[in-house]
């Protein structure tokens, strides 16, 4: 099977296997480009970057002396937070902070109606190393739109109720690849849910314990 069919094949049924990662969960559910083909291209060139272990995008071309500002993050203090830092964290892109945002029970769920797939924490965090390894990206951009359009609720799992939710109604995705944008966008509300962890009174750390996104719209 060609790389390209495989690519394909990952995009459509978003199949996690351990060395093959296409586009993030929340990131190709409803694809709004002109060329799927370039989109399949992208999917490539990640499957690419995992097999090949390419550098950091950030790192710099031999002989070039460079200064890396690593990016500030929140303190994980409250949700709200933790959704901010996995921005920065999508964006920049950077795996180890990855795995700080994650609780290690983490589940993703993509609902449509044909299909239900899961994402575990691994994959989470391996999607965002494909990302920080291909080197031919420049620039990444995620928006889950204004704060204030975020949705806070309480908890809809019964055994956790000291968990805390956040709805998105919306979201954007913009991936430079060369000379090459890739563009994606929903308005099908994604779900975090969030897990404290409180280890001194007023002192708590809140991770990323569920995703879920219910695709209903067209593309």
């Amino acid at each position: 099977m060609t790389e390209a069919k495989r690519a394909v094949i990952l995009l459509i049924s978003r199949a996690e296997t351990p060395r093959e990662v296409p586009l993030n969960s929340a990131s190709f559910t409803r694809i709004k480009h002109r060329n799927l083909q370039q989109c399949f291209g992208l999917a490539a060139l990640l499957v690419g970057a995992v097999i090949l272990g390419a550098g950091c995008i950030f790192s710099p071309d031999k002989g070039e002396k460079k200064v890396i500002i690593p990016p500030t993050y929140p303190a994980l203090d409250n949700p709200q937070h933790v959704l901010e830092a996995y921005m920065i964290a999508y964006q920049h892109p950077d795996s180890e902070e990855a795995k700080v945002l994650y609780d290690p029970n983490y589940l993703g769920t993509s609902e449509s109606p044909d299909t239900t797939v899961t994402f575990s924490r691994e994959y989470e965090i391996a999607h965002i190393g494909a990302l920080q390894r291909a080197t031919t990206i420049s620039s990444i951009v995620l928006e889950f739109g204004p704060t204030i359009t975020w949705v806070r609720l309480s908890s809809d799992d019964p055994s956790h109720p000291e968990w805390a939710q956040y709805q998105i109604p919306s979201w954007h995705l913009d991936i430079n690849d060369g000379q090459t944008l890739y563009s994606a966008q929903s308005t099908d509300p994604i779900t975090f849910s969030f897990a404290p962890t409180v280890s001194a009174p007023g002192d708590t750390l809140w991770k990323i314990i569920r995703w879920k996104e219910t695709v209903t719209s067209g593309a």
